[in-house]
């Protein structure tokens, strides 16, 4: 695709929220990283952890841990599902492609400053090959966790399942007339890979969309911390019709 139609993509997701936002050539001064510098250094990681753990005011860092991890799996979805859902354009989108800033607070800055990507026909015939491309980050990202602290991998992938969730509840929410679309490229994700028996999603009307995960992502033990809206500790309760 040409670089001019890419660009005016990737500032279209940025209306959407901060976590589908990417800097491309025009990004303030780094330093820049590429993002395989970030899931490979656990020492820098341990570090955010701590850092995590202070902002939170809890001194368990398997909680900061997570915590950092679904902010991390949340910026790693949402530009690519929201260049799928509303544009038709799989974004090319690796450790290779992507390059990141050190920051606390708010989601984690991503830039693609040679952006990429081919049209695609139908987001959900897509969903293999975007799944191919996010997995490996993914993977690289819990184990980077595992090597700092002791969780549960199934902790990590329903971490990343509700920050799939997060991305197409915030793109049906904003943008109604794609909430299909993005609901039915998100039934197809979670049908994939690790992904299976993750979550389920739910859906009462067009920009309304729900995900409910399997798992529990451990924030309510924070002092003050409350269960978030998808956990799997809260009680039942109506989330409209299932898909």
């Amino acid at each position: 695709m040409a670089s001019g139609a890419l660009e005016s993509l990737i500032a279209d997701l940025a209306e959407i929220s901060g976590y589908f936002h990417l800097y491309t050539a025009d990004a303030p001064p780094g330093p820049w990283r590429p993002l395989g510098t970030l899931l490979d250094d656990g020492p820098a990681f341990a570090a955010r952890i701590a850092m995590v753990a202070a902002h939170l005011g809890t001194d368990e860092l398997r909680i900061a841990a997570s915590v950092a991890h679904l902010g991390i799996s949340a910026r790693i979805w949402s530009p690519v599902v929201g260049a799928l859902v509303a544009h038709r354009v799989l974004l090319d989108w690796s450790a290779d492609t992507l390059e990141w800033k050190d920051a606390l607070g708010g989601p984690l800055p991503l830039r693609l400053p040679s952006p990429t990507g081919r049209p695609v026909e139908d987001p959900v015939k897509a969903a293999g090959a975007l799944y191919a491309a996010v997995e490996p980050l993914l993977d690289r990202l819990n184990g980077l966790v595992l090597g700092e602290v002791k969780l549960a991998p199934r902790l990590l992938w329903g971490n990343t399942a509700s920050a799939l969730g997060g991305a197409v509840r915030a793109l049906a929410s904003a943008r109604p007339h794609l909430s299909a679309d993005a609901l039915a490229l998100g039934d197809a994700l979670l049908g994939s890979g690790r992904l299976r028996g993750t979550g389920t999603f739910t859906e009462s009307a067009p920009g309304e969309a729900f995900f409910t995960r399997t798992t529990c992502c451990l924030y309510y033990r924070i002092p003050g911390g409350g269960k978030c809206g998808d956990c799997a500790l809260l009680e039942s309760k109506p989330r409209g019709r299932a898909r």
